[in-house]
């Protein structure tokens, strides 16, 4: 890949953890599908530490102040190191871990983020809702990696979750590179939302010739049911919207979505 003429962006979330490494190498051939320039962002939080400072009359006052764990930063480095992958390295400014992340995916095509494992301490700095937060904060469409197995980016069979909403609409649109080099298109949805023919017709002049497939509508069971249907047709990959409630709310999210990101066991691609 040439990264001098790509012409689109790819911006990797990038951690302490040993996943770190993995996450670089898919994200290395991810690009090279996608013709995107690789980018890497350390999305570690700050920790906030105690600044004594006396006052006028000598009592000390303890302000907190807010810095990311240079050793933490350091194994992030490492890790890049490690996976020996070229990329072009963002810093995160004055507002580190997943706000950065969000406000510098304005700036990119796709973001890739791995699955948060609770178990993986290297990834104490973590946000563990950074996939939602970062999807739902940007608007940007998120390849997510599962923690457990290897993940590859060859994508010959890929499953649609589809609804008809604008977070679906998103994913399909961000997804439409992939699925036109996919050897098979699946796309599920509940027999309401699932307009076969104004779908067939949409994907046919992007050049890709789905198959479609109906469920009974069922929102508590809706994800457990695309990853249990994407593992019984051998998909590499899973396209579907990320969707939350509201503003105030906005990072509560919706079953399926909860479902997918905590029980997934491929690549998913989701937008919000």
């Amino acid at each position: 890949m040439n990264m001098k003429h790509a012409t689109h962006s790819l911006l990797v979330a990038l951690d302490a953890s040993p996943r770190c490494v993995q996450r670089l190498r898919f994200g290395r051939d991810l690009a090279a599908l996608l013709d995107a320039d690789l980018c890497g962002m350390a999305v570690l939080e700050p920790r906030f530490e105690p600044l004594p400072l006396p006052t006028r009359d000598g009592v000390p006052s303890v302000p907190l102040l807010a810095e990311v764990d240079p050793q933490q930063m350091r194994r992030v480095r490492g890790q890049v190191e490690r996976a020996g992958v070229p990329l072009r390295w963002i810093e995160p400014g004055p507002e580190p871990g997943s706000a950065a992340l969000a406000r510098r995916a304005l700036c990119a095509d796709w973001l890739l983020l791995g699955q948060h494992d609770a178990a993986d301490a290297t990834t104490h700095d973590v946000r563990a809702d950074l996939v939602e937060a970062a999807v739902i904060g940007s608007g940007r469409p998120a390849f997510v990696l599962p923690c457990a197995g290897t993940s590859h980016a060859v994508f010959e069979t890929i499953v649609v979750g589809w609804k008809a909403t604008r977070e679906a609409a998103r994913a399909l649109a961000a997804a439409l590179p992939l699925l036109r080099a996919a050897k098979r298109v699946h796309v599920l949805g509940p027999a309401p939302d699932l307009e076969v023919d104004a779908l067939r017709a949409h994907l046919r002049r992007h050049g890709v010739e789905p198959r479609f497939e109906t469920f009974e509508p069922a929102p508590a069971l809706a994800g457990e049911l695309l990853l249990s249907r994407a593992g019984q047709l051998g998909a590499d990959l899973l396209v579907m919207g990320c969707y939350g409630h509201g503003r105030l709310r906005e990072l509560a999210l919706g079953g399926a979505t909860r479902g997918v990101l905590r029980a997934m066991t491929l690549p998913v691609l989701m937008a919000h």
